[in-house]
């Protein structure tokens, strides 16, 4: 069904698989990601997965453990999931993995955490990697409106027990960067999709208008972005390109989210100096907890306000302040929620009113993301 649904394809190139067990690994960046890649491995596959996903209904949670899925914490290190990942592979099943810890915003492969190629080292397992083209461009995971036709391709390589045996977990570290690393705006541009409502769900990812500078005053329709400050509207195609871009100004969807990182670097440069300047901040969050059945319970209400050494929350029920140097794994959850932890505890906010890409953007920045940038993996955190 998938394989209609987005046309699929294997490229030519890839290598043949190897006898079971083995690891596999991914790019991520389509909620149909696993379902693509699992659909090219015929043995039992155990598939490494977000416990977030975990919190729905009682017939999701049996289904995703039937077709092997098994828990862990987004966006850090999790030993329980490390050990499961070992006795799967132990017992003879394939394992699955997305190193990013969570799909691409823009569509470009995002830095890895490391750890996995020490797996595939102790158990002297072969290492199978894939890279998907048209997967983002086909379906953002942020997107609300409907899956775009064009084609998804499949690439893949597959590193030995042996090469994987005689590399150092570094340079198996730096293969895993090499190979996935990728654009997909960028490699789409050419390829032709087809499609409507193609901003759906864009309010949650872009939110600074490169024609004024102006900040959360876009508004999505259709294929249309447009600013409520200078009146400019951009359309976007199927592809995610920009039709008839001005000068000096994004020319795709990765551009636009790209002058928005800068954006953030640029305001954060001065944070050395003034570690108490105010950065961003929201009038209308919630705080929350999804349980288990997958349902948003309500805690508290108020406004959220981001520093240059502390997020504060001020709520109905009182402020509460999380230094930044005790604020770790910021991630997304869902479609609008930030997750993080503060001192051994989860914290979750839910926006309504401004774009969870900002908030994400800067604490991710501010705990170092730009270094993570530069070497394709994450450390340190």
């Amino acid at each position: 069904m998938l394989r209609r649904k987005f046309n699929v394809r294997l490229h030519e190139s890839a290598d043949p698989l190897p006898k079971a067990p083995y690891v596999v690994i991914s790019n991520h960046a389509n909620f149909f990601d696993p379902w693509i890649v699992g659909h090219y491995t015929t043995e039992p596959i155990a598939i490494m997965m977000n416990e977030f996903g975990f919190k729905a209904s009682a017939m999701t949670r049996w289904y995703l453990r039937n077709v092997g899925c098994f828990s862990k914490k987004k966006g850090q290190s999790d030993a329980q999931s490390v050990k499961r990942a070992m006795k799967s592979l132990r017992a003879g099943y394939t394992l699955l993995v997305f190193p990013e810890g969570q799909a691409s915003w823009s569509g470009k492969t995002q830095p890895i955490y490391p750890g996995i190629e020490r797996i595939t080292k102790k158990v002297k397992a072969p290492l199978v990697l894939y890279r998907l083209r048209g997967n983002f461009v086909s379906k953002p995971w942020w997107s609300t409106g409907p899956a775009r036709k064009g084609e998804i391709t499949v690439f893949r390589k597959v590193i030995s027990a042996q090469e994987v045996t005689e590399r150092t977990a570094d340079e198996l570290r730096q293969e895993i960067c090499s190979f996935i690393q990728h654009n997909d705006v960028k490699a789409c541009a050419d390829v032709s999709f087809s499609g409507t409502d193609i901003t759906a769900g864009m309010e949650m990812v872009l939110w600074y208008c490169p024609h004024c500078h102006s900040r959360n005053t876009l508004k999505m329709d259709k294929n249309t972005v447009r600013c409520d400050t200078c009146g400019t509207e951009k359309v976007f195609t199927p592809n995610l390109q920009i039709e008839a871009p001005a000068p000096k100004e994004p020319r795709d969807f990765y551009d636009w989210y790209k002058a928005q990182t800068e954006l953030v670097q640029q305001d954060l440069s001065a944070i050395s100096s003034t570690p108490d300047r105010h950065l961003i901040h929201d009038s209308h969050v919630s705080q929350v907890k999804v349980d288990y059945k997958g349902r948003v319970i309500m805690l508290d209400t108020g406004e959220l306000d981001l520093y240059g050494n502390t997020l504060v929350f001020s709520g109905q029920d009182g402020v509460q302040t999380f230094p930044l140097a005790d604020l770790f794994h910021p991630v997304f959850q869902g479609k609008n929620i930030l997750e993080f932890d503060c001192n051994n505890s989860d914290y979750q906010f839910r926006f309504t009113h401004t774009a969870l890409s900002q908030w994400l953007s800067y604490l991710l920045y501010l705990k170092g993301y730009g270094d993570w940038e530069r070497t394709g993996y994450i450390f340190q955190q």
